[in-house]
């Protein structure tokens, strides 16, 4: 079912991309002007209030009564529109002093239903409006046009389920609240795809990672830190290392010590410099740094020649694929520690 509703989600935000895109190139024609801050609401009955204070706006022309009329108030707020009883009531324009601008249908002072709004920050809104706030599904555009939300909004803030885009091709899919996303998500861009679960904004745990090699993973710390990151590149040359190890191993013929053998360590090192020499994942040491963990743990301790040898290979092949194969990963003079 789950799958299901995932379908028919993303059947209908591909037919709203042409709506979505429209919206996004839309000019702002509206010059925000800013001549207070901290306001609170601005009605024609209780005034305009910034904080706790409020005060009274003045009729400038028709009938701010019953009619259509322009009202202006204190601090430079300002409405066109039509008034029932003395307030906001129908269509209407409010120019709020803060910079923001409301256009839509007002109902008891307050924009109602679908609306535009022209926030203070410079970004704009598209959709229904409950007390002048977004509330519903609709549309959120950042001021540099960088961003760009389609979904569901509670109290003017994005929360619900919805799709994030960004002007450089990534896209972010999921549940959102308060802004941020929180919930089971999933981010794309042109090159990779992760899915996994989002807290305030940060990715936690383990997300499915996918690029055109095929999947692998990434797991996050419940703070958003990386801990561990694998593309299909990534798992396939560490399953490849690790057969190399178990061959070697294997050709062993004493297993009972092996920080003694240093024909046994070098020819691994060698074998595991070929490999990796010739791969073509950029960045060599992941496939040694594999290998030489299970050397560890079989029997080394700090300062022996096998641990000393692997350091020096997963150090020396640190490099690009194209110089792995010229530099040698024994050097003639092995330090204790790296």
């Amino acid at each position: 079912m789950k799958i299901y509703l995932l379908t028919i989600s993303l059947i209908f935000f591909n037919s709203c991309q042409t709506t979505r895109e429209k919206f996004w190139k839309e000019s702002n024609q509206h010059k925000l002007v800013a001549t207070c801050k901290d306001i609170a609401a601005v009605t024609a009955k209780t005034g305009e209030c910034i904080q706790k204070t409020c005060k009274p706006g003045v009729c400038k022309t028709g009938n701010c009564l019953n009619g259509k009329g322009s009202m202006l108030f204190p601090e430079g707020s300002s409405y066109v529109g039509s008034f029932v009883d003395g307030e906001f009531q129908g269509k209407g324009t409010l120019n709020l002093c803060d910079g923001a601008v409301i256009e839509g249908a007002f109902q008891n002072g307050f924009a109602a239903g679908e609306a535009n709004l022209f926030l203070a920050d410079g970004s704009r809104y598209k959709g229904p409006v409950v007390n002048s706030k977004p509330q519903g599904y609709g549309m959120w555009v950042s001021a540099d046009r960088s961003l760009l939300y389609e979904g569901d909004f509670s109290d003017g803030k994005k929360s619900g389920y919805g799709i994030l885009e960004s002007s450089d091709g990534g896209t972010w899919q999921g549940e959102f609240k308060n802004d941020q996303l929180d919930g089971e998500a999933r981010f794309k861009n042109k090159e990779f795809s992760l899915n996994g679960k989002w807290k305030a904004g940060k990715q936690i745990g383990e997300h499915k990672y996918l690029d055109i090699n095929g999947p692998g993973y990434v797991r996050f710390s419940d703070d958003g830190t990386i801990l561990e990151a694998k593309t299909a590149e990534d798992i396939k040359n560490d399953r490849v290392a690790m057969q190399i190890f178990a061959r070697a191993l294997k050709a062993q013929k004493d297993q009972s010590d092996l920080r003694k053998d240093k024909d046994f360590c070098n020819k691994l090192m060698y074998q595991l410099a070929d490999f990796v020499g010739s791969s073509k994942h950029i960045g060599c040491s992941a496939q040694c740094r594999s290998a030489c963990g299970n050397m560890w743990d079989i029997n080394s301790k700090d300062g022996d020649r096998c641990e000393r040898q692997c350091r020096l290979c997963w150090q020396v092949l640190e490099f690009e694929p194209n110089d792995c194969k010229s530099v040698s990963p024994y050097p003639m003079v092995m330090p204790d520690r790296i």
